[in-house]
């Protein structure tokens, strides 16, 4: 693999939102917001 630091930062920051999102829906279904 080529060594992109763009790429790399790129992905870090999607798996970021990507934790942030799910967080939140587990606190939502927590809260019972979806039933």
């Amino acid at each position: 693999m080529m060594n992109n630091p763009t790429l790399s930062v790129q992905i870090i920051a999607l798996s970021s939102a990507h934790n942030a999102i799910i967080c939140a829906l587990n606190s939502l279904s927590q809260r019972g917001a979806w039933q």
